[in-house]
Order: structure tokens, then sequence, then C-alpha cells
């Protein structure tokens, strides 16, 4: 088929399938009798039928130092996962590596992404959202230097995979993460004003990584930039973590946007 005809066949799947969904979920699971994580609610101490939500206002939210360090460490981390969709097809052929084989490591991105979100997201219910979205964001410039050094096809695969998983996993993570600096009460409105970040990171990341391989002649530039770049976003995930209100701001209910520490 074209592709053309497949994005019209992707539409349709998730027109359908998308909202059909969408009609079937629930706001909450005392909606169903249940508590989060599928607990009952009988076996547990009473819980009130309409759940809490606690937390800042968006408008709250950007007046923080922490709400734009992790705004620039969503932007900085993301840029990665851009540039790898686009280019390792065509680095791999650089290498001389068969067409097929090298659009096959795109395809694999995506399966490690799928198995990351699954799996690594849980794990943050263990080890903290925080921590293993900086852990997980450090492993994505340590990948990027074995995609640099990677002189075989199998070297190209396990770092594809791994590469799409660490970055599923950043993506399962990003919403936890807020909800445990910001709280639920306006979630859906910072998650939305954090991920301009991921757009701003579509728009440029691939397209600036071409320029560099166009300037430089050599993929290790950008795929350099794209590991400093991850380093970046785990210095800023950092500092967020580190921010805290000013004692006048917290006095008054509302931090003063300062970035720092």
């Amino acid at each position: 088929l074209s592709w053309q005809t497949t994005m019209q066949l992707f539409a349709g799947g998730i027109a359908v399938l998308g909202m059909g969904a969408a009609l079937a979920m629930r706001a909450w699971p005392q909606d169903l009798g249940l508590l989060p994580d599928g607990d009952e609610a009988g076996r547990l101490p009473p819980q009130p039928q309409t759940p809490q939500q606690d937390g800042d206002r968006l408008r709250d939210a950007v007046r923080q130092g922490r709400f734009w360090w992790y705004f620039a460490a969503i932007a900085t981390g993301s840029v990665g996962l851009f540039a790898a969709l686009v280019h390792v097809a065509p680095a791999a052929r650089a290498q001389g590596i068969a067409a097929d084989s090298a659009i096959l490591l795109i395809g694999l991105i995506g399966a490690g992404n799928v198995l990351g979100r699954l799996f690594l997201g849980g794990l943050g219910d263990r080890l903290g959202p925080p921590r293993l979205l900086l852990l997980l964001t450090l492993a994505l410039a340590l990948l990027d230097g074995v995609w640099l050094g990677a002189e075989s096809y199998p070297a190209l695969v396990v770092f594809t995979l791994l590469f799409g998983a660490a970055n599923g996993g950043c993506i399962a993570l990003y919403p936890a993460v807020a909800a445990s600096w910001f709280g639920t009460r306006q979630l859906g409105a910072i998650l939305g004003a954090l991920y301009i970040g991921v757009g701003i990171a579509a728009l440029f990341g691939a397209s600036a990584a071409g320029l560099l391989f166009d300037l430089r002649g050599s993929y290790a530039w950008p795929i350099g930039a794209s590991g400093a770049l991850a380093l970046l976003s785990a210095l800023c995930l950092t500092g967020a973590a580190r921010w805290r209100p000013r004692p006048d701001a917290a006095a008054g209910g509302v931090s003063l946007p300062t970035i720092g520490p």
C-alpha cells in the first residue's frame, strides 16, 4: 500500500478503536467499586466516594522554577528519540547494511518503546518515579554512546531495543513525576503545557541532527549531540528535584518564578 493509504488506515483505526476505548473509560476506580491498583474497597478502610484532588493549578505551577526545570528536562530528553527514529536507518545504510535490515531498526525502537512503557513504568512504583526517570535519562546518554560505537548489525539491534525501552520508560514516568511534584488538581493542563517541550523536540530534533550531518559529514556529531542533550536532561531533572520555593513565597502559598535548585 502507499504511505497515503497507510496513514488513512491508521487514522480510521485510531478514530474507531481510540474513541471507543475513551468512551469505555471511567474517571475513578471508585466508580467500579475499586480503589487504585485494583484493590477492593471492602478490604480496606472506607474511602471517600469522590477522590480528593490536591495540588497546583496550572497558573501556579508555571510560576515555579521546578516546572521550568522539568520542561527543559522533557524537551532535551526527547530530542534523541526523534533523531534516532529518523536517522538510525540512513546511519545503518552508511555502514553498508541492507535497506530492509536498516528499516527494521526503526520498528525495533518502537517495539522496545512499548516494552519500556509496560514494564519500566511499573518499576517506578518501587524505586520512585523521579529516581527511575533520572536513571533512565542517564541510560539514554549511555546508549547513544553504544550507538556511536556500534559497528555491526547485532550491536545496532541491541541499541535500538534498549534505547526504545529507555525512552518508553521515560514517557510512562513523565505523568507520574508531574503528579508527585504538582499534584492532580490540574494535572491534565500541566502535562499539556509540559508536553510542548516534546513538540519542540519533534519539530527541531531530527532536522537539527540532519543539519549536523550535512555540515560535518558524519553521524558521530548528531549522535554525540543527542547524548549530550540526554545528560543535560538529567541535570535539569536534578534541578527540578532539588528545587524548593523561597520562604517568602511558601508563606504566601505561591512559588516565585525562580530557576535554580
